[in-house]
């Protein structure tokens, strides 16, 4: 592990957690927009989005903060549950509203 690296497997630097975010966040989105457009409901599917956006923006932020902190174990343990958060919140958006 280098000084840049916060564990040793999966996603490792803050710079690849935001490159994760962004992928998450626009296959979310997409899938938002894809239910919104076929299922004809606009509300269920605004209400989705600001979730998407929402956790985006807490993820953001999370990330921001732990770039700031100096490295110690604990920094580690909250770089892996900042990386657990998009997961717990795209995801099972995803699966269940993939056409």
């Amino acid at each position: 592990m280098t000084s840049e690296t916060y564990t040793d497997f999966g996603v490792r630097t803050i710079h690849g957690a935001y490159w994760m975010l962004i992928i998450m966040a626009l296959l979310a989105a997409n899938t938002v927009v894809v239910y919104g457009v076929r299922m004809h409901e606009v509300y269920r599917a605004a209400l989705a989005g600001v979730w998407v956006v929402g956790v985006t923006i807490g993820t953001v932020s999370a990330l921001k903060r732990l770039a700031t902190l100096e490295k110690s174990e604990a920094t580690k343990f909250a770089f892996e549950h900042v990386m657990i958060e998009p997961i717990l919140g795209f995801v099972p958006l995803i699966l269940l509203w993939l056409p």
